[in-house]
């Protein structure tokens, strides 16, 4: 069942009844080449020997890495939050024909942890 503000709840993604009221599937240009560049300039924050990160959550590489992260949101035009435990959240925000779209995500690592696994095609 969906709650009063029509958002799924975790059970709802199994339901085929639930339907997003966003039908229109858009496609967006992504450059890979932009975003390996963003994910090297972010290993720089707490880097560690030759290809890995050491940026454990709260030390001072990990503020710079979630500052370096707000501004890159900033620059895109996203509305910029960080919640109570000081991960950072872009928001760009929807209209009545397009959805919200939201990002966000921990970047602590390992200790240490290599720098990037990601594969960008």
């Amino acid at each position: 069942m969906t709650d009063a503000l029509d958002k799924p709840t975790c059970s709802d993604f199994g339901n085929r009844r639930w339907r997003s009221r966003f039908r229109t599937r858009v496609v967006i240009d992504v450059d890979a080449g932009l975003i390996e560049r963003y994910l090297f300039e972010l290993a720089q924050h707490g880097a560690h020997g030759e290809t890995g990160v050491w940026r454990t959550a709260y030390s001072l590489e990990w503020v710079a890495a979630q500052n370096q992260i707000a501004e890159w949101f900033g620059e895109a035009g996203l509305d910029v939050h960080r919640d109570v435990v000081g991960n950072v959240w872009g928001r760009l925000a929807g209209d009545r024909e397009h959805p919200v779209v939201a990002s966000g995500s921990h970047i602590d690592s390992q200790t240490p942890g290599g720098g990037t696994t990601v594969r960008l095609e």
